[in-house]
């Protein structure tokens, strides 16, 4: 007679892996070691080509929109200058007042000696409401971007 519960269910793959692994454990750890280490030597040493940190991009999005603008304007800035990106936060758009006296500052900047350009919303042709300037404000947001470049 059985025990009550005991089922004639043959053993699964898995049971009898847990078994082996159960009588013999020692074996187990060093199988589990010699491919943790095969796996991490192929993943940055590779396998005939380039390791993985070799094949690693940046990890930037590259979906079209006011951010990829705003980097593809501060890549035009040439490498040998040094750059300073300003972020212009809370100011009211609309007002008249605060876009004369933010074009104010920004050409204050852009006089100011060793500055060779000055990318400014506020400075656009046709203002902040000019398409040319879209790219330097954030959308639906009180906020633009001044992109300065200093020459030596």
């Amino acid at each position: 007679m059985r025990p009550c519960g005991v089922l004639d269910v043959p053993p699964t793959r898995l049971s009898r892996l847990g078994s082996a692994a159960g009588r013999h454990p020692w074996r187990f750890v060093v199988v589990w070691l010699l491919l943790t280490v095969t796996a991490f030597g192929v993943a940055v040493g590779g396998v005939g080509g380039q390791s993985l940190f070799d094949r690693l991009k940046t990890g930037a999005p590259s979906a079209p929109g006011e951010a990829t603008r705003a980097e593809d304007i501060l890549r035009e800035l040439e490498p040998q200058q040094q750059s300073l990106t300003l972020q212009v936060e809370g100011a009211d758009l609309s007002s008249a007042s605060a876009v004369t006296a933010a074009g104010t500052a920004t050409r204050a900047l852009a006089a100011t000696p060793g500055v060779t350009s000055v990318r400014s919303p506020f400075l656009a042709p046709g203002g902040v409401t000019s398409p040319s300037a879209a790219a330097l404000l954030a959308g639906g947001r009180l906020a633009g971007v001044v992109g300065i470049r200093v020459g030596s």
